[in-house]
């Protein structure tokens, strides 16, 4: 997912073009279930700039080609990702980390499936050539 926003700063505006959040009713859900940490910093941010007296401006732009405006947040983003530092941390979303742990529990499943099913061929092997008997524990 694309953490992509633009924040111009005007004497007496601050205007941001959003597509990190893929619907702006979730910054103004009492308690957000996804992208908690993203809608927590902007909605800070917004509101220590609102507290200056500044009037502040949220363009939300839906991330699809051909919608106006999506070209113009793209540039800005790229202008930004070319600045010397990153500003603000944005911890990853309780969706994004399930689905980082789901891709990893897959991963190991898969390379303990193809370890077991080498060592199965290895003993299939050494008991064929060594004329190996299991012992009977019964």
């Amino acid at each position: 997912m694309s953490k992509e926003a633009e924040i111009t700063v005007h004497p007496e505006e601050l205007l941001t073009q959003d597509k990190a959040i893929t619907d702006p009713q979730a910054l103004q859900q009492p308690h957000p279930k996804d992208n908690v940490g993203l809608i927590n910093t902007i909605l800070g941010i917004l509101q220590s700039i609102a507290a200056q007296g500044r009037q502040v401006k949220l363009n939300w732009i839906p991330s699809h080609v051909g919608v106006r405006g999506n070209e113009t947040a793209d540039a800005a983003a790229k202008r930004a990702a070319g600045g010397p530092q990153v500003t603000r941390h944005v911890s990853p979303s309780l969706r994004q980390i399930k689905a980082h742990a789901k891709r990893a529990a897959a991963q190991h499943a898969h390379h303990t499936h193809r370890q077991l099913e080498v060592r199965k061929r290895q003993a299939a092997w050494y008991a064929a050539a060594t004329d190996y008997q299991s012992l009977d524990a019964s």
